[in-house]
């Protein structure tokens, strides 16, 4: 699927939860990767109530879409945005005049653009594709040393940042109905940016049937 069609499948979601009737007001929208513009999966959305000491938080998915549920009603909030390899983002957004009341209603705010964060990293980023078709891959799980690091998102992109550099490492590549993926690359000194040629993934044998 492209982006559109998952804003499409985002933006029925959220009418259908209109509809019904939805008892919790929501903030709602996109973030974006500041250069090329493509959705950011996995990034940590959050708003921290200093007061109650209570603390809301959700990942966008692969469209970069995300609802995070409004955690107190008052005149603003801040909300604030996060993911490794990328410089953390803050908002302040002002509750009342958005028209939440009686803790319902949702606010669509615009797209947040996250730009790369280079200090101290080595910044490795690509596209996943479909071997077949050529397609963009998204919901692969980008693995190193066993640990998640990245998704790819709805144009299949990921990025990985390291805080090791003139190093080599190895990266994992995984999707249901896929081959599993492995490649080995010397990463570059600290402050450097790698753009990897596409990586292709094969269907496994019993999904070509």
């Amino acid at each position: 699927m492209n982006e559109s069609v998952y804003r499409l499948i985002g933006m029925a979601c959220i009418l259908l939860s209109v509809s019904c009737g939805s008892r919790e007001a929501t903030y709602e929208g996109y973030v974006k990767d500041a250069e090329t513009g493509d959705p950011l999966a996995d990034v940590k959305v959050y708003t921290f109530d200093p007061e109650s000491k209570k603390k809301e938080s959700i990942q966008t998915d692969p469209s970069g879409f995300y609802r995070l549920p409004v955690l107190k009603l008052k005149k603003s909030a801040e909300i604030r945005y996060s993911i490794v390899g990328y410089k953390r983002k803050s908002q302040e957004i002002d509750t009342i005049k958005r028209g939440i009341k009686r803790g319902k209603g949702r606010i669509v705010l615009p797209d947040v653009l996250l730009n790369i964060d280079t200090v101290k990293q080595v910044i490795y980023r690509g596209k996943v594709k479909d071997a077949e078709t050529g397609e963009p891959l998204s919901g692969v799980g980008v693995t190193c040393m066993s640990i998640r690091v990245s998704t790819t998102s709805t144009c299949g992109n990921y990025l990985v940042s390291f805080v090791g550099g003139n190093k080599r490492q190895k990266m994992v590549f995984t999707k249901s109905g896929y081959a599993k993926v492995s490649i080995d690359t010397v990463l570059q000194s600290l402050g450097r940016i790698m753009n990897a040629p596409d990586l292709l993934m094969q269907k496994e044998a019993s999904d070509k049937e």
